[in-house]
């Protein structure tokens, strides 16, 4: 039943009704229900996003009963299939058109090896502008109890919050627009079965079982491992842990939420009162605050600006470009920079001298260890190359050390490495944001030899080996600004 043929166009409005008797309202997903009844109640048009897939097919057919067809149905050419695509489309709008339902073909144009994350985004910011337009607030989605365990498998191998692992939602929030995926309790299978016994046509995209994909490889290899596995009804389970997972999670939402109020101050963040809540609460408040300024950022990020508060340092995290969290008088503040920091000529300096540099910051060369002192630190986990770098104290045969801007020819191998690269290559990969690169200082022997970049590990060159007595301590204090 996966190629469209005309016979299968049949009495397909009978076979909504006899396909609605076998999943009635009362067994789509309870969360779903209120948001369904309102919206048929006070005739809101209900849009229906559909592939041409069995899942897609199954949601369309069972809302163009519930609503006496007046439902509108929106389908995207994504055209990465070619010919396939175009046929998927023009079956979607011959189905639509038997029962007399109307619909939008929209074409999306994206690259041929384009990757599940640019399809799916692509895909939202067409329908939202879509739906805007149409004055429409309800989208319908087919999702179904299988897109549960494998949403859960594969946000689980990316270290998902409680957010993430109760994903897709029954209902869910984008602006304006409301996704409603009430087919969330029937699975996979039972859609297949019923459409096939019903006779009702569907699609099938090719692309589904291409190994390509992740999803794709945990539905075919994972998800039936996984089913011979237990010895009771998994989807079941799953569909079980998704609810529990997503009314904790709302519950959470609730105590962020005032945990916020009180963390607050103008556009910062208080962090005596942040670290009052526990770690998931410390989260969730930095979340809402970094999404208030609509800025991007990870749970990685979130985590690191949590480990990073009691160290004191001022710059908590980098989140990329030129965007700074910092900490100072007590507060978390975002930092943006919207100046390119001009580069600066050389500088020297002595053991034991401060050096300042035009932004502030400063650099300092002490002599006085040894390298047990050294080995303690390192033993201890205590040396961080954003700050300090030691190097071997025999290969300095002078006590003039000058600082300055990179240059475009400069090479540095730092330690550990095969060979060196390029300063400005390095920075790249390092991810220093291009407006800051100027201002980190190049420290350098007499002879021009670069002993340290803050950020990196000390040069391979001057590297402490068994033969090193005496070492030599590189500090670097970032500009308080």
């Amino acid at each position: 039943m996966e190629e469209s043929s005309h016979k299968n166009f049949r009495n397909l409005s009978s076979k909504a009704e006899a396909l609605y008797s076998l999943f009635p309202f009362e067994s789509w997903h309870y969360r779903t229900k209120e948001e369904l009844s309102s919206a048929r109640l006070e005739k809101n048009q209900l849009v229906v996003s559909c592939s041409g897939g069995a899942d897609s097919i199954f949601s369309l057919l069972l809302i163009h009963h519930f609503l006496s067809g007046s439902q509108h149905c929106i389908h995207i050419n994504h055209g990465v299939r070619g010919k396939n695509s175009d046929e998927d489309a023009s079956f979607v709008k011959e189905f639509c058109d038997k029962i007399n339902c109307e619909s939008s073909i929209l074409s999306l144009q994206v690259p041929v090896d384009s990757n599940e994350g640019l399809l799916r985004d692509k895909r939202m910011q067409i329908l939202r502008v879509k739906l805007e337009r149409m004055g429409a607030r309800f989208l319908i989605q087919g999702h179904q109890k299988d897109d549960i365990a494998e949403s859960f498998l594969w946000r689980l191998s990316r270290g998902a919050s409680p957010s993430g692992l109760c994903s897709p939602k029954p209902v869910q929030k984008h602006g304006d627009t409301i996704f409603l995926r009430p087919f969330l309790t029937v699975s996979r299978a039972e859609i297949r079965n019923c459409l096939k016994e019903l006779a009702i046509p569907w699609r099938e995209d090719e692309t589904n079982s291409s190994p390509r994909y992740l999803r794709n490889r945990i539905r075919a290899q994972v998800l039936p491992q996984w089913k011979s596995c237990i010895d009771r009804e998994l989807l079941k389970g799953v569909e079980s842990s998704r609810d529990l997972i997503e009314e904790q999670n709302d519950a959470m939402q609730v105590w962020i939420l005032d945990a916020y109020k009180h963390c607050i101050k103008g556009k910062d963040l208080s962090i005596e009162e942040l670290q009052k809540q526990p770690f998931a609460v410390q989260r969730g408040v930095l979340a809402e605050w970094l999404s208030g300024s609509n800025i991007h950022f990870t749970h990685q990020n979130l985590s690191e600006i949590i480990k990073q508060i009691p160290n004191k340092n001022k710059i908590l995290l980098n989140l990329g470009g030129n965007i700074w969290v910092v900490q100072g008088s007590g507060l978390i503040k975002l930092q943006i920079a919207d100046e390119e920091r001009k580069a600066f000529r050389a500088n020297f300096f002595t053991y034991n001298s401060v050096l300042f540099l035009p932004d502030q910051s400063n650099l300092k060369v002490s002599k006085q260890f040894t390298q047990n002192d050294f080995g303690i630190l390192k033993k201890q986990k205590k040396i961080d190359s954003r700050f300090e770098a030691w190097i071997c104290s025999g290969k300095i045969r002078n006590g003039i050390f000058m600082a300055r801007s990179k240059n475009e020819d400069d090479r540095y191998q730092k330690l550990g490495s095969e060979g060196s690269k390029k300063v400005a290559k390095l920075m790249i990969d390092q991810k220093i944001p291009s407006y800051t690169r100027n201002s980190v200082p190049l420290i350098l022997n007499h002879l021009g030899d670069i002993l340290w970049i803050p950020g990196f590990p000390p040069s391979e060159t001057f590297r402490i080996d068994h033969n090193s007595t005496k070492v030599i301590r590189l500090t670097y204090s970032p500009s308080p600004a």
